[in-house]
C-alpha cells in the first residue's frame, strides 16, 4: 500500500496490521508512523506462512503542539494483495572452457591454436 500524511493543525498517526484468521486473528506483520508530514512511500506486510489474512489501517490525530486542535490528512492507496512468488533458482554458470584461448605473446606459438568449444 502507498501511504502519505501532512499536518493540518497537528500530527498523524498511522497504523497497519496484517492479520491471520487461520489463527485467531493473530497480529503477524504491522508498520506503525508517527510524525508532522509523511511524503508518498511504499509499504509491504509479509505473510510468515500460507494463512487467510486480513489487513486492518487506524489512522489518527494526536495533539503533539498541545493547543488543544488537532487535525491531519492521511490517505492510502493501491492497497495490493499478492500471492508471493518462489524465490527464483540461480542461472547456472556454463562450464569452464575445456582448452580455452592462450593469452597473446609476442612471438608465435609453437602448437597450433587448439579449436574453439
Amino acid at each position: 500500500f502507498d501511504f502519505t500524511a501532512k499536518r493540518e493543525h497537528d500530527y498523524y498517526e498511522m497504523f497497519a496490521g496484517l492479520y491471520s484468521k487461520k489463527r485467531d486473528n493473530t497480529l503477524v506483520a504491522y508498520k506503525f508512523l508517527r510524525g508532522e508530514t509523511k511524503a508518498w512511500e511504499r509499504f509491504e506486510l509479509q505473510a510468515d506462512q500460507d494463512d487467510i489474512y486480513y489487513v486492518k489501517f487506524m489512522l489518527a490525530s494526536y495533539d503533539e503542539t498541545n493547543r488543544c486542535r488537532i487535525a491531519a490528512e492521511m490517505e492510502i492507496k493501491d492497497v495490493v494483495v499478492a500471492k508471493a512468488s518462489s524465490t527464483p533458482e540461480p542461472t547456472p554458470h556454463p562450464p569452464p572452457t575445456p582448452n580455452p584461448t592462450l593469452p597473446l605473446t609476442p612471438q608465435p606459438a609453437p602448437q597450433p591454436t587448439p579449436q574453439p568449444t
